[in-house]
């Protein structure tokens, strides 16, 4: 997974460059492959990087000190504790107390966890800013916080990966079409599917069709 984000830019994140963006925050930054990423495009931007799973988190906040930018061990949430859920690296799910159906019998720990509201604030958000988001689920969050509109509305770019966990496709559709006016919507075609610098290609689309680990993108008009 690494490596395809570097070297195929699935984030179509290279379109930028120095002093192009004020802030990009990267909610889910796993080990921090993104976020080195866009901080070699733009040396001068503000790279906030979010990732609750401490055992990534031991490998992000070494590597944004030595490159230049902050780092954060809390989930994308509803403001209150979320138990983690074991998979595989970059698959790790967290859930609430209305999930504990999906809790382990014996929970590893719990993380601290902050509403897309909340991490604006906290990180103080603002300017041109670019936001990327791939919880595994956890973006259910911010389809049910009213708030994210106006949120959204102001940046450049929002990249999100869609999960089944992560709400339903009907919900999303109306949640996309809140943008019409101020961004354009595109889908990542396939893992598979370049262009002729191997870059990903997205497609203009007027609406999600799969909320099945499926990328979309909104990019300011």
């Amino acid at each position: 997974m690494a490596h395809r984000i570097w070297q195929h830019d699935s984030y179509a994140l290279r379109k930028y460059g120095p002093k192009t963006i004020d802030y990009f925050l990267d909610i889910g930054a796993c080990v921090g492959t993104t976020s080195l990423l866009f901080k070699t495009i733009d040396p001068f931007a503000k790279i906030r990087a979010i990732e609750p799973c401490f055992e990534d988190y031991q490998i992000l906040h070494p590597l944004g000190k030595t490159w230049g930018f902050k780092t954060y061990n809390f989930a994308l949430g509803d403001g209150e504790p979320m138990c983690f859920g074991r998979k595989n690296q970059g698959t790790h799910k967290f859930y609430t107390k209305a999930d504990r159906k999906w809790w382990p019998d014996v929970p590893e720990f719990f993380a601290e966890s902050k509403t897309i509201t909340e991490i604006f604030e906290f990180l103080h958000i603002k300017g041109r800013y670019i936001v990327k988001v791939d919880c595994e689920g956890g973006e259910r969050f911010i389809l049910n916080d009213p708030k994210s509109i106006p949120l959204i509305e102001p940046a450049i770019q929002f990249n999100i990966e869609l999960h089944r966990f992560g709400g339903p496709l009907e919900a999303w559709a109306e949640w996309f079409g809140k943008f019409k006016t101020t961004h354009r919507l595109y889908k990542r075609t396939t893992t598979r599917e370049h262009d002729e610098n191997g870059q990903d290609i997205y497609h203009e689309i007027d609406a999600p069709d799969s909320n099945n680990q499926k990328e979309y993108m909104l990019v300011k008009i």
